[in-house]
């Protein structure tokens, strides 16, 4: 999970270069447009992918500390108030979309193709939600307390060692799983119309 994060945090830096090279030629609108999503979509896209790919490998280094380690207090809620960030900045922007609708697919796409991309971006804020909510009811079931920005919460759910080890499986495994054959799908997707058909104005929609 380290080495693909790792991968990913790269592609991102040159991500980063190479928007910045770029000019723009005019000033992006804050909602979604009939060809282009606005500047409130793309700053929440990004954030979040760039706090998952924080997380991500945070919380496996975190799982390896011993329950002892002096830092695994910090680790885990730094993990914990980044998780509840993701959880938030999803919720405001699923809500927003429901104010500024994305923009539609091509006409052009068959139906397989179309019925792929909505999957592939339902899966994706199901894991969104998922990654957080499960992170929640783990540290409940636990009994462990809840780190919400520098408060302790504790007493969220009874413990329960039975329900903490299914939703251990779920948070630790399951998820980063499904969650990169997702990503794996959505990037894959993303590099076919950029370099594959030379759509670079699909891929644009979300960039600079």
């Amino acid at each position: 999970q380290a080495a693909i994060a790792t991968v990913a945090a790269l592609f991102l830096l040159w991500a980063v270069w190479a928007q910045g090279k770029r000019r723009v030629a005019g000033p992006l609108p804050l909602r979604n447009t009939p060809t282009a999503f606005g500047r409130v979509s793309r700053y929440a896209h990004w954030v979040i992918g760039t706090l998952i790919l924080i997380l991500l490998p945070m919380g496996l280094f975190t799982s390896v500390l011993a329950a002892d380690h002096p830092e695994r207090g910090v680790f885990m809620a730094t993990h914990q108030a980044l998780g509840l960030t993701v959880l938030l900045l999803v919720v405001l922007r699923m809500a927003w979309l429901g104010q500024s609708p994305a923009p539609p697919m091509r006409i052009d796409l068959q139906p397989w193709q179309r019925q792929l991309a909505r999957a592939t971006h339902v899966s994706l804020y199901v894991l969104m939600l998922g990654f957080p909510v499960t992170g929640i009811l783990l540290t409940a079931w636990r009994g462990d307390s809840l780190d919400v920005y520098g408060w302790s919460v504790t007493g969220l759910l009874a413990p329960n060692e039975q329900l903490a080890g299914g939703v251990a499986v779920l948070h630790n495994l399951v998820l980063p799983a499904v969650f990169y054959l997702a990503i794996f799908m959505h990037l894959g997707a993303v590099t076919k119309h950029h370099f594959g058909e030379r759509r670079q104005l699909d891929v644009r929609r979300m960039l600079r």
